[in-house]
């Protein structure tokens, strides 16, 4: 196991005790991700997709798509949403620029 699926894993029961601990039993999350009470912040996306591009390069986006198959193949709903977003925060990093050039 390596330190960047012990980071998202940590996220992940983090975020699962929490709901424990609340009696709100629905919270809001941009992407749907409600649905399942699983709340991990933007931030902790952005830091886990840049772990994963540090670690991956150019792979990120092949790796966090095979990290999704697997939620799915492992019928883990919250953590398939996790890693979605985790896929679109790299595909937003590795954008390329668009706009005037200041």
């Amino acid at each position: 196991m390596n330190h960047f699926t012990v980071f998202v894993g940590l996220k992940v029961l983090q975020a699962r005790e929490k709901q424990t601990r609340t009696e709100e039993t629905d919270y809001y999350a941009p992407d749907g991700a409600s649905r399942c009470g699983l709340v991990v912040s933007d931030l902790d996306i952005y830091r886990a997709a840049n772990l994963l591009m540090d670690r991956h390069g150019e792979d990120a986006l092949v790796e966090a798509a095979q990290m999704i198959d697997r939620m799915l193949d492992n019928g883990d709903e919250e953590g398939r949403l996790v890693w979605r977003r985790i896929k679109r925060a790299i595909e937003a990093i590795q954008a390329a620029p668009s706009g005037p050039v200041h």
